[in-house]
């Protein structure tokens, strides 16, 4: 597809052009030629491509063979390489937040930085009861991982992915969780985690609706899609959180804290906003019905009346 747009875009440049002017076509030609176009046959047979300078993102790779490959300084976005394989090849500096390295084959000489190897390593052999005490785990896809038992004390799970990860009986004290992905996480007894994020765990795994979360530590978290209609957020801190499509229909959110929640597509229909803190952008939110006060704090320039809240309580 992105090359067939690249044709079409190419075929509306004029045909008459100065000299001026067909050198910056040439060079523009030479350009999208370079960094838009894959090899011939790539994927799946991409072995020894170089595709360092190549637009690669949200491109295909899965079960492609990739063995002395060039990616070296790529930012991979939105990539899948499940099941490629990357012996020989050069991933030196490449960017692999949030990719699925199950199933990817490394070797020896896979240059690859040792951040991403070990991530590889977590999700392909499983890390049952090893020692990760301040590992570099930032934004790596470790779902359905195998981390039980291990020591995580002070590792940074900051935006890691961790749907399905079997954490019981791991270490976390200390570990940053921020913003992780905690859907279906196992914990279990003997999991040293702090209570904010094994709660976080839970709702996002069962859900919350109608249940008692007031005062609630729930800042930083990402929440994205879960659901919380009716239930008693009172005072609940939810500052900076992630809650984009969010249910919150109903919920009694009086005096609770969201300055800086991202909530794009948050349902507030009927929901108690009274004293809260609304200071974040508040663009496709639902806010019919929401009910607010003189004590409500707004972004600067949002009219909730115009959004469809209402002042007076029910």
């Amino acid at each position: 597809m992105r090359g067939k747009q690249n044709t079409e875009f190419l075929s509306r440049l004029p045909t008459f052009i100065s000299i001026g002017g067909a050198i910056i076509f040439v060079g523009l030609l030479v350009w999208l030629t370079v960094t838009s176009f894959l090899p011939f046959g790539c994927p799946p047979n991409c072995q020894g491509a170089d595709l360092s300078q190549r637009d690669l993102v949200g491109q295909d790779f899965s079960n492609a063979d990739l063995r002395n490959a060039d990616l070296s300084d790529q930012f991979l976005g939105g990539v899948s390489l499940t099941g490629a394989d990357l012996r020989g090849a050069n991933l030196q500096g490449a960017d692999l937040r949030g990719i699925d390295l199950r199933g990817v084959q490394l070797d020896g000489a896979t240059r690859i930085d040792t951040k991403w190897r070990l991530v590889w390593d977590i999700v392909n052999n499983g890390v049952e009861g090893r020692d990760l005490h301040y590992a570099d785990l930032y934004s790596a896809d470790l779902a359905e991982a195998n981390l039980r038992g291990a020591n995580l004390q002070g590792a940074d799970l900051n935006w890691a992915y961790l749907y399905q990860a079997d954490l019981r009986g791991a270490n976390l004290q200390g570990a940053n969780l921020l913003f992780a992905y905690l859907e279906e996480t196992k914990f279990d007894e003997t999991t040293n985690v702090e209570s904010k994020w094994r709660l976080i765990a839970d709702l996002m795994s069962h859900g919350g609706q109608g249940r008692d979360l007031s005062g609630a530590d729930l800042s930083y978290a990402n929440m994205v899609s879960v659901d919380l209609r009716e239930a008693n957020l009172r005072g609940a801190d939810l500052r900076e959180s992630r809650l984009d499509d969010a249910n919150l229909a109903g919920a009694k959110l009086q005096g609770a804290k969201l300055s800086g929640a991202d909530m794009f597509g948050v349902n507030l229909h009927q929901a108690q906003l009274q004293g809260a803190n609304m200071d974040t952008t508040l663009n496709g939110v639902d806010l019919t019905g929401a009910f607010y006060n003189g004590d409500t704090i707004w972004s600067e320039g949002f009219d909730p009346l115009e959004a469809g809240a209402k002042t007076e309580t029910p």
